[in-house]
């Protein structure tokens, strides 16, 4: 089974007015491995803050 790989240097996101940026996103790690504190959306490309509450981190 083929596991989807996301681009790790992404195209600058296209400006998108529509999305919301809620329904897929992922979170970006450091080459190390280590979270970070933004979310990459998987439908538009824009990385943006993460907006998790800091008791489920």
């Amino acid at each position: 089974m083929h596991t989807p790989q996301l681009d790790p240097t992404p195209d600058p996101p296209a400006p998108s007015l529509t999305c919301r940026h809620k329904r897929l996103v992922d979170r970006v790690l450091t080459e190390k491995g280590k979270e970070t504190d933004k979310v990459r959306c998987l439908e538009c490309g824009e990385i943006i803050a993460d907006h998790r509450p800091s008791t489920v981190q």
